[in-house]
């Protein structure tokens, strides 16, 4: 079970209230995932940033349930943006993705 750390009494809180950290229990099965585009199947790119977004969000998730995992296991997500305009897109995107951190909330 993952433990969520939101130290917001001592670390500023994150806009979101995202957890300042997340711990992994001992024995835990871990996936990294390679870098990941907005690039469909069929080797088409859609136009639009926020579409590009959604596709890559897909292959996420499908590389999660491959490992029969979901979002909700995801512990850290690192994104590169290279065009500040889209980055409104991103952050509206992964909405309908983004579960909250199964296990304990800790507010140590």
């Amino acid at each position: 079970m993952l433990t969520a750390h939101t130290l917001n009494d001592r670390i500023r809180a994150h806009s979101n209230n995202a957890a300042h950290g997340m711990e992994v229990p001992a024995n835990a099965r871990i996936l990294f995932c390679n870098g990941q585009v907005g690039v469909r199947l069929d080797g088409s790119v859609p136009e639009e940033a926020l579409e590009q977004i959604e596709v890559i969000y897909e292959r996420i998730g499908i590389i999660l349930a491959a490992s029969r995992m979901t979002f909700a296991d995801v512990v850290k997500l690192t994104v590169y943006v290279t065009d500040k305009s889209i980055l409104d897109a991103y952050f509206h995107a992964p909405g309908r993705h983004a579960v909250p951190p199964r296990g304990r909330q800790s507010r140590d």
